[in-house]
């Protein structure tokens, strides 16, 4: 073989081999821009804008990849967005991590163990704070009011800024006055907890994201000032608070109309049933999607303010963006949810009403009648859509109710009830052999049925299992099944016998006994 042929092969196979070796390249090798990404991750936290900058991930272990090698290092120290948010219970590491972030945005968020050096070094940088979360003790808070009033003008980037004093109801409060504020123009999110607030810091226009959470207000604070303040945000979408936190215990008695356009998700914490009535009565949320209420009741109060309350928060799931009505819970709360929220996430709540009534009162369990019959007497009638119903606590409802109430939904697919009795249930579960034929059949659409025991939030004894309770459930379940309207799935929490197993499992498809 001549030379140049030889050499010609070899060469072909040298750029074979440096095309697979491509394909399985070092990572050494990788582009930066996708070695950042990777060092972000292995940071353990991206730079979305809900980001708490918490640094929980140890910043002394991830750091160690500016040590792999040179190509790493001048990557690492070459993006700034890695050292963007600075553990602020670390000293060192805050100065090292401010000095490499050059002039990026800063993520700060201030603990009780911070030093006051440390925070004097973070004030230093005022001017670039993107974000401040501040969770300490007041003397900190203090110090943390003085420097934004020294850097005036340097401190207007701040978009978010959250005040937290800890710990909470413990000693004097901090006092944030407005003047603090005032510079802060760039602001779209403001959390305080805990502290006592100058009201002449709002309206701040610019703000989406409000929440006062177990504060007082430095001078009294009246329904129409508290409103009028409201009324100058118009850019807010989500809101948090409480009447009480302002000692607004009665509104006046023809309040003006408020139209919040944007809000889309609105907490209303432990405030007097009057001022709810008369605050939702007299506001528009065109845009809500997520909405939590917390009502107080008195001693002397009893159904008829229970029914007006309701009655007044309701109409809200039918003029707002809530969708449809699809899942359904009513214990001494009510909660209204899509369908997509599954059984163990039931805290996420979409539309949540909570009544609180002093402990001794008659009406401190809730009321399953009164809170149905008003759902099902709304415009538009949106409870059709109810596919999911859960029940805590059947209060006096007997099985004439509970059809009554619920036997003629046309979506229900899927009771869930937590209880210590379940007779109404099962008796509203029964045909009776002269059912009309021209007459649906009640729960005709039901597929899955669960029976819980509980009592005061505790699972009870198993042996509260009633063996005629479970005969007449067979029963019933048995004749369904002949009319066509048969269960698919049964839960129960007895402890049953092996005959009672198999006669179970005759009926339904899918049986589950949940006896601890």
């Amino acid at each position: 073989m001549e030379p140049k042929e030889a050499q010609r092969l070899i060469d072909e196979e040298i750029l074979v081999l440096k095309t697979r070796r491509n394909t399985y390249a070092p990572i050494s090798r990788l582009p930066s821009e996708l070695l950042v990404k990777i060092f972000a991750e292995l940071r353990g936290d991206d730079d979305d804008d809900d980001d708490d900058g918490s640094g929980i991930v140890d910043v002394r272990a991830w750091h160690h990849v500016t040590h792999v090698c040179r190509h790493w290092r001048c990557v690492a120290l070459n993006a700034t967005i890695l050292w963007t948010k600075p553990p602020a219970q670390l000293h060192e590491y805050t100065l090292l991590m401010l000095e490499r972030s050059r002039t990026t945005p800063l993520k700060i968020k201030l603990h009780e163990t911070t030093s006051q050096d440390t925070s004097t070094a973070i004030f230093n940088h005022l001017g670039r704070i993107d974000m401040l979360i501040a969770q300490q003790p007041k003397d900190a808070l203090d110090r943390l009011q003085r420097a934004l009033l020294s850097s005036a003008r340097t401190s207007s980037k701040m978009k978010s800024l959250q005040i937290d004093q800890t710990p909470v109801f413990s000693g004097p409060r901090f006092i944030l006055r407005a003047s603090t504020m005032r510079n802060l123009t760039s602001l779209t999110s403001l959390w305080f907890c805990g502290i006592i607030i100058d009201w002449q810091m709002f309206p701040m226009r610019g703000l989406t994201d409000l929440a006062l959470i177990h504060l007082r207000s430095f001078a009294a604070l009246s329904f129409k000032q508290f409103i009028d303040v409201l009324r100058g945000m118009p850019r807010l979408e989500k809101l948090c608070f409480s009447f009480d936190d302002f000692q607004i215990e009665s509104p006046p008695f023809t309040p003006e109309p408020l139209v919040m356009p944007h809000l889309v998700e609105f907490q209303l914490h432990d405030s007097p049933h009057a001022v709810i009535r008369s605050f939702i009565s007299h506001a528009s949320f065109p845009q809500l999607q997520e909405f939590y209420v917390e009502s107080r009741f008195n001693q002397n109060d009893d159904l008829t303010d229970y029914s007006a309350t309701l009655n007044a928060v309701l109409p809200l799931f039918t003029k707002a963006s809530f969708g449809p009505l699809e899942r359904l819970v009513v214990d001494r709360y009510l909660i209204i949810q899509p369908k997509t929220v599954p059984d163990h996430c039931l805290g996420e709540w979409q539309f949540q009403f909570r009544a609180y009534w002093p402990d001794s009162h008659p009406n401190n369990g809730g009321n399953i009648r009164n809170t149905v019959t008003s759902v099902l007497a709304l415009p538009g009638n949106p409870a059709l859509d109810i596919i999911y119903l859960c029940l805590d606590d059947l209060d006096d409802l007997t099985s004439g109710d509970f059809v009554e109430l619920f036997g003629h939904l046309p979506q229900l697919e899927t009771i869930k009830i937590n209880s210590t009795h379940f007779q109404p249930v099962i008796d509203g579960l029964k045909i009776s052999p002269i059912h009309p034929s021209t007459q649906p059949i009640p729960f005709h659409n039901l597929t899955s049925l669960t029976l819980n025991q509980w009592r005061d939030s505790e699972p009870i004894s198993a042996n509260d299992y009633s063996p005629g309770l479970l005969a007449d459930l067979c029963d019933h379940l048995t004749t369904r099944k002949q009319y066509g309207a048969g269960l698919r799935h049964l839960s129960i929490a007895w402890k049953v016998t092996p005959g009672e197993v198999r006669r179970l499992r005759d009926i339904v498809v899918d049986l589950k006994i949940d006896v601890e």
